[in-house]
């Protein structure tokens, strides 16, 4: 389940995954994967990674007994998860009275958290047979066909039930079944064994499973709304804070304490991952849960320390011990800036710096000025954690480690680190580079009123733009909209709104909306590009900058999978024209855009 999607906000989790053959479901405990290490080790990267995604799930005692055989009823859940249609199930869930299966009553009295699933995957057309056998092994042809339908290549695989199959046990793969199998060869999704077999009434085992999910999200994106996949380069990994840059964009992301992080096939801590690594990260909400390093880093053939004596385009020059050595830098040289992405003109002569080579020229520079070692930082926090504090001064964002014995204060008061949040403006004292006093001159808004225009929704969080600072706030099911003068839903609200929000414990409670953007379903909206998402190289959401109250607000747009793209040279839906600050218009249907247009 690799892609290229820009680094963007993510959704919150569905928590439900897929359960056992059991009458009642499995309990959602952790899973440890000693099992899967020990058992099935080369499954690892896609189970972790659909554990995560909340795709599967772990038996109550940590276990994933990956050579277990995944029963059909287990298939068809993960399957209709998959497809992301866990909302539908739960509706079918609650309204479903019968099934047209004939062991309906053997799946309502065994198998009832699993009657919605059904429903949908009977209304899906997910299998043809007349029963279920809920508890019966998924075989390998029957798990094919049913995965090919869910990827919507049914009739393609219709088209090739004359293909002659190349297998030494052809024979015995069903007749129904030999178009669905060509299909899944020719994009993928099943493999033969060495031996020239296809081996169709294998059972398929719970890693089995997880490696076909995963590779059926390779050739058709998982359309699961509750995570947002991507890959790119690890930037800088401080603390628990990893950076990733993609295409330029660059974003810092707070890896949750039940991330899975897969290394070589093992799983490894944060610690592991290096600036460098090309990794394919999984994210829910503002949390990075899974990360798979797909291509490590080069490792430097050497590094030097020093200062920076001279710069140009081209070279840079490092004084150590009163030898200045020059050398050639990269063309795609890596530069940090206190442990942040930074480019060429951020670096400066006497700048305190260590660089690595590769091949003899500077493949990475870590800089940090000499001159900021002592003084004070004045902004707002972008981030927080009791060894790190990042504050965003004049639109550049730096991170500070933070003294053992530091201090803060709140209102004339010694406070503690808990007390400062994202959104806080602060007075920073440093020394020796870290910092050792802190001063809340502003909270942000806590319990209380708070306006701004939204820049995007989703999942259970909405970001705020206000007074140049972006700020995200959860809402829970107490949560009261007001759209023109009348109760409304979150769905309603709009990229662009202009908002009065009311506050409890930094959640909101009440939004109403003061100024509507459009009340119009169908709109067109101009600005200028600033990022987006992509998914198997489709745009799937796309933020622009809108002038709002005479200062440019970002605005996130989800985009319809069918949406085209119109440049000069005609359309297309591959997103590699959009460069920062290119001009582009919007045409919006019912808050999806379905036409971006360059200008």
């Amino acid at each position: 389940m690799r892609s290229s999607i820009k680094l963007l906000l993510a959704i919150s989790v569905l928590s439900a995954g897929i359960y056992s053959g059991a009458a009642v479901p499995e309990a959602e405990a952790a899973v440890h994967y000693r099992d899967v290490k020990s058992e099935a080790a080369w499954a690892l990267a896609p189970v972790a990674e659909l554990v995560q995604r909340g795709i599967l799930t772990g038996y109550d005692d940590g276990s994933f007994r990956p050579n277990q055989t995944v029963s059909r009823i287990e298939t068809i859940t993960g399957i209709v998860r998959m497809m992301g249609k866990q909302d539908q199930a739960a509706q079918a869930a609650a309204t479903a009275k019968d099934l047209q299966s004939s062991d309906a009553k053997l799946i309502f009295e065994k198998y009832e958290w699993a009657v919605g699933y059904i429903a949908v995957a009977e209304k899906s057309g997910l299998f043809e047979e007349d029963a279920v056998n809920p508890a019966a092994g998924a075989e390998r042809w029957w798990t094919t066909m049913a995965l090919v339908r869910a990827m919507g290549l049914e009739r393609e695989a219709k088209r090739s039930m004359n293909t002659e199959l190349e297998f030494n046990d052809s024979s015995d793969i069903p007749a129904e079944a030999v178009g669905y199998v060509a299909v899944a060869l020719e994009k993928g999704l099943a493999t033969g064994y060495d031996d020239d077999t296809f081996r169709p009434k294998r059972k398929v085992s719970r890693a089995e499973f997880a490696a076909l999910l995963d590779r059926a999200g390779n050739i058709v994106p998982i359309a699961t709304s509750d995570h947002v996949e991507l890959t790119a380069t690890v930037s800088a990994v401080q603390g628990n804070l990893v950076t990733l840059t993609k295409d330029g964009g660059t974003n810092t992301f707070d890896v949750g304490q039940d991330a899975t992080i897969v290394r070589e096939g093992e799983l490894v801590g944060l610690g592991s991952i290096r600036a460098g690594d090309q990794v394919s990260a999984v994210l829910r909400g503002m949390k990075l849960v899974h990360m798979n390093v797909d291509e490590a880093a080069l490792d430097a053939s050497k590094e030097d320390r020093g200062v920076i004596a001279s710069l140009s385009p081209s070279l840079i020059a490092i004084e150590a011990n009163g030898i200045v050595t020059p050398y050639p830098v990269a063309d795609t040289v890596t530069i940090l800036r206190n442990a942040l992405p930074a480019d060429w003109n951020a670096l400066k002569v006497g700048d305190d710096v260590t660089v690595a080579l590769t091949g003899g020229s500077v493949a990475r520079i870590e800089a940090s000025s000499a001159v900021a070692l002592n003084g004070r930082a004045t902004g707002v926090v972008s981030s927080v954690t009791p060894t790190q504090i990042a504050i965003t001064e004049n639109g550049l964002t730096t991170a500070y480690p933070v003294s053992r014995d530091s201090i803060v204060v709140l209102n004339n008061s010694i406070g503690a680190w808990s007390d400062v949040q994202p959104g806080d403006q602060v007075t920073a004292l440093i020394s020796n580079n870290e910092v050792y006093h802190v001063s809340l001159t502003k909270t942000a808004a806590v319990s209380g009123e708070s306006t701004g225009f939204v820049i995007a929704v989703y999942g259970k969080q909405i970001a705020i733009a206000s007074n140049g600072q972006t700020t995200v706030y959860p809402y829970d099911d107490r949560i009261n909209v007001v759209r023109a003068g009348k109760t409304a839903a979150i769905a309603d609200i709009k990229p662009g709104d202009e908002v009065r929000l009311s506050l409890v414990d930094r959640n909101i409670i009440l939004l109403f909306v003061t100024t509507p953007v459009d009340e119009k379903p169908y709109y067109t909206i101009e600005g200028t590009y600033q990022s987006h998402l992509e998914f198997n190289g489709s745009v799937t959401e796309i933020t622009i900058s809108v002038v709002q109250g005479g200062v440019p607000i970002p605005r996130t747009y989800k985009v319809k999978s069918d949406a085209n793209v119109l440049i000069e040279t005609g359309i297309t839906n591959k997103p590699n024209f959009l460069v920062n600050y290119t001009k582009v218009e919007l045409t919006v249907a019912n808050n999806e855009v379905a036409l971006v247009v360059k200008k």
